[in-house]
């Protein structure tokens, strides 16, 4: 049985600045790809010990960069413009952080509109599971008023959150970090506004 059902679900389109105005390469990162940054290892060793390999693809079967990058130019080329979901969890001290939950479209939208892309930007809705009640925020109505929908998104987050543990929360994996680990995956273009933004 899921936690969440026991909790009350409010839903909302009103949405705090601190999420809407954070750029797509801030947010934290539940996957890795290649495994050659030191922090990449930590990250999949810390979810390892959680029961789960955050390998991306793993659940799928391909963990090969390529083939993930061969389904974001697809996206590219039917103009695949997917709602993102973002996941807010809290730690003990009631730090918040921002989740993707869609990694595949949140980089889509990076090489699409740049590294200084927001939230804002883009179409995307969140879970926030910072208090007692889960709060569903729909952002410009990019939540389908299904409640079988909204379950699965639910779970999704829950999900996300029983694998953040307190070491990986400190680790601070981000997409950034992620891009930095796989810059197979950016375009020509954005690699060079990076190595501008490291100078």
């Amino acid at each position: 049985m899921l936690t969440w059902t026991n909790k009350q679900i409010e839903y909302t389109n009103e949405i705090s600045d601190l999420i809407k105005n954070t750029k797509l390469t801030d947010l934290r990162c539940k996957h890795v790809c290649s495994l050659e940054s030191v922090q990449a290892q930590q990250v999949y060793k810390e979810t390892l010990k959680t029961g789960y390999d955050c390998r991306w693809g793993s659940v799928s079967g391909n963990t090969d960069c390529l083939h993930h990058l061969q389904n974001i130019l697809r996206q590219e080329r039917d103009n695949y413009n997917h709602t993102v979901r973002i996941v807010v969890t809290s730690d003990l001290t009631n730090k918040k952080y921002i989740w993707t939950d869609n990694l595949h479209s949140t980089i889509k939208y990076i090489r699409q509109k740049g590294l200084k892309t927001k939230l804002i930007d883009i179409p995307f809705y969140v879970i926030d599971l910072t208090t007692n009640k889960i709060t569903v925020i729909d952002v410009n109505n990019s939540v389908r008023p299904s409640l079988k929908d909204i379950e699965g998104a639910i779970r999704s987050a829950v999900n996300r959150v029983s694998r953040s543990t307190s070491n990986l929360i400190v680790l601070n994996y981000t997409v950034k970090d992620f891009l930095i680990d796989n810059m197979v995956l950016l375009r020509n273009k954005n690699i060079a506004e990076m190595r501008k933004e490291g100078e």
